[in-house]
């Protein structure tokens, strides 16, 4: 076919905003998790597929989506590479990588990745740090999860505004070396209590029964190391366990088991999740999960949108037809939304050059501003992270004092279930095997 002038005009035009032109498919796939957080991802891409397909797209892109379930990280790591090694893939290859949900899996699919590669990678799912310094050398990862480092300081903020004394609060950070997430968080809450005053040197723990995340009892090790805990009397317990709920539960309720302690706040990842609100029910223990603190990433902010796609948090909540939206689900969301807006930075007939310009995005989302530091992690100067508190049957942002819904709760013997006069005996399920497994 001869190109004349008028036909070269006509492409540079749809190649600057392709209104009226041939829609180019932009291949998006990665391993991602079909069931628990990951499916709240998955359905995210897949209505990012259709806004993609439906009349309020006026960027001229499609969506092709290859979303894989797996079920080691060591598959994860291998579809990764399947999907982005033009020497597996050849001219199949996606344009953008999608991880799992989870810091370790994260970890396993970036690492599938060839070094040196252009492809841009979602990391909407893991937010340990190590993902961004070690495995995303190198290559062109993009995370919407604020750092690790940062999950528990908005708690120890929030405890030491809400304690009435002036001496020093006690802190006891419990955590398992064995996952990634666990040890960046409370190596980073560590190193800001260093810097800041209102608290006394805190005492570490570790937990070495968790590393199968399904298990759900603990060793006599970390029996021992809660007791520990427990012995000393700290004000403040903060814990950072395995990808599931369960060694958090069953370490809240071994201090739940001690009749003459009680400490001012328990802070711990998955404290007031649903996972572990079922497994506080299916002991009869409901009334342990009362007051418990969780750092959260997304304050669910009414008004807060984007102006290209325009998903606020009712407009994505009915979209996906759920009763409520995780902020895994805000995350995921956040990651489509930043790619839509680099698409709207450069034409999409060619996206080699995406990365870069996904490295330049500043906007605001329904999950809030996302801007990527040099490394590609989420900066959380422009994303901070919240306080969340089970109180009766909600779970109300109670710090940063700005965003708050309702007041912090301090200290735990305020709430019914933890009040000494209600005690009542737990049973702490024992032993798990200690054995480590890859």
């Amino acid at each position: 076919m001869v190109s004349t002038p008028r036909a070269k005009l006509w492409a540079l035009l749809c190649s600057l905003c392709c209104i009226g032109c041939d829609s180019a498919a932009i291949r998006v796939g990665g391993p991602v998790q079909s069931t628990g957080h990951g499916f709240y991802g998955r359905k995210v891409f897949e209505l990012w597929k259709q806004w993609a397909a439906s009349s309020s797209n006026k960027l001229g892109f499609s969506v092709e989506l290859d979303l894989r379930p797996f079920v080691t990280r060591a598959m994860a790591k291998t579809l990764a590479a399947q999907l982005t090694d033009p020497t597996k893939c050849g001219d199949s290859c996606v344009d953008i990588l999608v991880c799992p949900y989870g810091s370790e899996a994260s970890y396993a699919a970036v690492e599938g990745v060839p070094e040196g590669s252009k492809v841009p990678i979602l990391v909407w799912g893991g937010a340990a740090e190590s993902i961004f310094s070690e495995a995303c050398h190198n290559r062109k990862c993009f995370g919407t999860l604020t750092g690790a480092s940062q999950y528990f300081i908005p708690g120890l903020q929030g405890v030491r505004a809400a304690s009435p004394d002036t001496a020093e609060l006690s802190v006891a950070f419990i955590h398992n070396p064995h996952f990634k997430f666990s040890v960046d968080a409370i190596k980073g809450a560590v190193q800001w209590l260093k810097e800041n005053r209102g608290f006394s040197p805190p005492l570490v723990k570790s937990l070495q029964g968790q590393h199968i995340s399904s298990r759900t009892s603990l060793s006599e090790a970390d029996l021992d190391a809660v007791d520990e805990v427990i012995a000393k009397r700290v004000d403040i317990v903060v814990m950072a366990g395995g990808e599931s709920s369960g060694d958090v539960v069953q370490t809240i309720l071994r201090i739940a088991n001690a009749s003459n302690y009680r400490p001012k706040a328990i802070l711990a990842k998955n404290a007031i999740s649903e996972e572990s609100e079922s497994q506080f029910r299916s002991l009869g223990m409901l009334q342990y999960q009362d007051c418990l603190l969780m750092p959260s990433q997304w304050a669910a902010i009414r008004g807060l949108k984007d102006t290209i796609v325009g998903w606020d948090a009712q407009t994505i909540m009915n979209d996906l037809g759920f009763g409520y939206i995780t902020y895994h689900a805000a995350s995921a969301a956040a990651a489509v939304i930043s790619v839509t807006h680099a698409i709207q930075k450069w034409s999409p007939t060619d996206w080699s050059h995406l990365a870069s310009q996904l490295a330049k995005v500043d906007i605001e989302t329904l999950y809030g501003q996302v801007k990527f530091n040099e490394d590609g992690s989420l900066s959380s100067q422009a994303k901070p992270m919240y306080l969340r508190q089970k109180q009766d049957t909600t779970t109300p942002i109670v710090y940063p004092v700005w965003h708050r819904t309702s007041g912090l709760m301090f200290p735990l013997s305020q709430c019914s279930g933890w009040n000494p006069s209600n005690y009542t005996p737990v049973r702490v399920r024992c032993c798990a095997d200690t054995a480590i497994h890859a």
